[in-house]
């Protein structure tokens, strides 16, 4: 207890999502997420550009954007809105839900 007679719980240890992820306790939920718009559009200009070797461009594209920082901010700022405006506001996991 302090000495006015306050608990003050402190943690330990500092378990980051990058540590657990690495560890495998957790997933990494962006390894293979990619938004259904850009995946369309992904498709769309290799199906109509016959040039286009379809698993090649397929593989170069997602790789560029999965190592891509502003990508990859982009998607988890997705993620979150989506998260928050489809589950939180709309009370689907009635505050049983737990994440990191």
């Amino acid at each position: 207890p302090q000495p006015d007679g306050m608990v003050k719980h402190v943690p330990f240890h500092n378990y980051s999502m990058k540590q657990a992820i690495q560890e495998g306790f957790i997933l990494d939920v962006l390894q293979h997420y990619t938004p259904i718009k850009s995946y369309y559009k992904l498709a769309k200009t290799i199906s109509d550009d016959p040039l286009f070797d379809k698993k090649k461009a397929q593989k170069r594209l997602r790789s560029f954007v999965e190592s891509d920082q502003f990508a990859l901010n982009t998607k988890a700022d997705i993620i979150v809105e989506h998260f928050h405006e489809q589950v939180i506001a709309k009370a689907k996991i009635g505050g049983k839900a737990r994440c990191m």
